[in-house]
This record gives C-alpha cells, structure tokens and sequence, in this order.
C-alpha cells in the first residue's frame, strides 16, 4: 500500500529540449543527494474521494483506495504511475462547523494547510534527501543558492514526520516547508525519506495498469501573474538548481527528474495567462498549479476538462 504524506503541511509547443539542461553546469554538478528537481506527488483537492474517483477513473485511470489521515481530517485516494511519481486525491471529511467551536479539532481543521483552497490542483511535492541537520538538508542548499545572489531565503527548515504502518513497519521522512504561506501550491514543498522510500511507495505499486494508456507525469504548469512572473522564475531557478529555457515572452521551462532512475524526463513549466480560461483561472483561484501533463502510450492528444482540474494528454 502506499501512504500518503500530505499532512498539514503544457502547453507550449516548442518541443522539450533535454540536452540544454544536461549541459546545465548547476545540474551537471548535481549528485543524487543534492538533486532537487525530482518529482515525487501531486495533490488534488476534490468535495469528495468518490467524486474524484469517478471522475479520475471516467478518464482512464485505475485509482487505489487509500484512507483515512492519522489526523482523522481527510481521507484519500491514489494514483501511482511506472515512473514513480503519484496523484493525491484528497477531500476533507467534514466541514469546521462539523466540529465544536472551540475544540482542537475545529482549530485544527479551520487552520489546516488545505483550508480555504479551492477544488482542483492545489500542491505538489518534490523529493527531498532526508536529512535533518545542516548543511545537507534540502533547505540549506536552496537557501544558498538563493543567497549567493542576495535573495531571501525560500524554505524553512525541515520538520521530521512519520507514522507506523498497520503491518508495524515505522515510516519516517523529512518535510521541506516553504517559508511564504502564501506561495503554497506555487513553490513545492520537499519531502525526503529518512527510511527506504520503497517502504512508502512500494515498487509493485508502479506496475499498475491504467486504461487509458498512462505512463506518468511529463509535465506541471504553474500559471502566475506578471507582477509576480520574474520573482518566481528566480526562485525556481534556486530550487530546481539549473536555468529556465525561455521558450516565449512570460513562459519558461525548468527540468524535472523522477524518482525512479533519476533521468531527466519531465517539464515544469512556468507562464502567465494565453488565454481567457487561464486569466478566468488565475482571477478565481490565483496564482498555482493549473495543468498536470500525463504520457499516455495510447496516441491519444489533446487535454481533458475534469470538474476539478485540467489534464493534458502528452502522446509517447
């Protein structure tokens, strides 16, 4: 079974070009320790896992059941894909007035990192390396590379987590929290396996088939206003560690790895609005995730319009 972290806590048409970022002397310089750019979960926000479900399962993909979180908050659902990467679909189980006024469980769910977003593509989460003392931790080697050309620091140091599975195996990891509440689901957060991350996401759990072809995620596309454009471009640039590709005015390319193999086969992808729906967009949910790109074996193209979020289909 895979266990969910979540906690509290494309569209151009230029081709990708892979070599322009293997010839990236930051990425060049990269050992599997200090990497980065590795893309590890999604998370989708839907009113309820079954509804995400269905939806998610009209459009061809085999969804696990998952549960219950320990915080007894949300439950979920999970789709996981050969190259190691996985969906997140998560809903809460109550509304804050469910709970008493007063109570802890009413603070907890009204302060939940997830309260007050709206449906659909609300975060995502690179691998972190799982250390937890300086001056390894995933924190202190973005931080630099922001610092060495006079920026403010982007993360937070790591906070351990972990919980015990039912079979009692204890699963610990590090989670990597950005510092700006308000760039959540627009900067990732890190999280970083202290113990084997087979033990969380089981290799046997990549062989899953999906009807409709997929293979994984080729692409994220965060979508930002211009007067914030520049500034997240730089920071992306710290914690991805190489140079974006500029591929036209306000959309740029950065590298992303995955978990399995490390190669770098995917793209996320950064821009302002091209169109009325991505501006409609930006007005109702702000800046974010809007799209998530999934290779599909099955030649099938173009993009699919689910209530709670945009998917593009990328033909292998």
């Amino acid at each position: 079974m895979l266990l969910p972290l979540t906690r509290w806590f494309v569209t151009a048409a230029v081709p990708l070009h892979i070599d322009y970022w293997l010839n990236t002397p930051a990425l060049r310089a990269m050992s599997p320790s200090t990497a980065t750019n590795i893309l590890d979960h999604l998370v989708h926000l839907a009113p309820s896992v079954q509804d995400a479900t269905k939806s998610l399962s009209d459009l061809g993909f085999s969804v696990l059941p998952g549960g219950s979180h320990v915080d007894g908050l949300t439950e979920n659902a999970l789709i996981v894909f050969s190259d190691g990467a996985y969906i997140e679909l998560i809903s809460f189980v109550h509304e804050p007035s469910y709970y008493p006024p007063g109570s802890p469980e009413r603070a907890a769910r009204e302060q939940h990192r997830f309260a007050g977003k709206l449906d659909g593509w609300i975060d995502y989460g690179f691998l972190g390396n799982g250390a937890l003392l300086p001056p390894d931790r995933v924190s202190d080697i973005v931080n630099a590379r922001a610092s060495a050309h006079g920026a403010e620091p982007i993360y937070e140091a790591e906070v351990p987590g972990g919980r015990t599975r039912p079979d009692g195996v204890r699963l610990d990891w590090a989670i990597t929290p950005g510092r700006e509440r308000d760039l959540y689901g627009i900067l990732p957060f890190f999280c970083g396996d202290i113990t084997d991350r087979a033990l969380r996401v089981p290799s046997s759990a990549n062989k899953i088939v999906h009807p409709v072809g997929a293979q994984g995620i080729s692409g994220v596309r965060v979508v930002v206003d211009e007067a914030s454009f520049d500034a997240r471009k730089a920071q992306f640039t710290d914690i991805i560690g190489a140079d974006a590709q500029d591929i036209a005015a306000h959309t740029v390319h950065f590298p992303l790895a995955k978990a399995v193999g490390g190669v770098v086969n995917g793209t996320l992808i950064l821009s302002t609005p091209v169109n009325e729906l991505e501006r409609e967009f930006l007005q109702t949910k702000g800046s974010g995730l809007y799209e998530v790109q999934i290779r599909v074996d099955s030649g099938r193209g173009g993009s699919a319009e689910t209530p709670f979020g945009r998917i593009k289909w990328d033909a292998a």
